[in-house]
């Protein structure tokens, strides 16, 4: 059974002896990124869509896998399924850094904070600023992921699931 792992924080003037030690213990790798209120993950299907979550029963293959990946200011989110199957750079990223503003993909990447929440669970903002990824509405079927201010709801937290096989 694949466990959560824990993502790293940075303080605004740079890394915390916490989060130095929670950096040095986070392997980028290849994650399921699921929504704490819907209990699906986050998938997208092709370049420029925005993402979403969905009570549906496809299996969504490679297009829920997402490769998290550091850098020096935050961490990129990258489609598996559109780079692998459709040969094109899908970073989750955003057209504007506002409220309601969906989360869609894009060939530049986007940098997000990724913080703990508590339980194993993260928020996935933008650096910076009070802006989370959130779902809504209640997932049945879909639930669009758009930036909202943070709120404490389950809609805003994530489960970071590392990716078998």
């Amino acid at each position: 059974m694949a466990t959560a792992l824990l993502l790293s924080s940075w303080a605004m003037s740079g890394p915390t002896a916490a989060g130095a030690a929670q950096a040095a213990a986070f392997a980028p790798g290849t994650y399921r990124i699921i929504n704490v209120a819907s209990h699906s993950s986050v998938r997208t299907y092709n370049a420029g869509a925005e993402l979403f979550v969905s009570s549906t029963r496809e299996n969504p293959g490679p297009f829920e896998l997402w490769q998290i990946d550091r850098r020096e200011d935050g961490y990129t989110i990258q489609n598996v399924g559109i780079n692998m199957i459709r040969m094109l750079d899908s970073y989750a990223a955003v057209r504007q850094a506002v409220a309601g503003e969906p989360v869609v993909t894009n060939r530049d990447a986007g940098v997000w904070s990724i913080e703990p929440a508590g339980n194993g669970t993260f928020v996935i903002k933008v650096p910076g600023q009070d802006l989370l990824w959130n779902t809504e509405p209640p997932v049945v079927p879909r639930g669009d992921v758009r930036l909202r201010h943070a709120n404490g709801s389950d809609t805003q937290r994530w489960s970071l699931v590392a990716a078998t096989g």
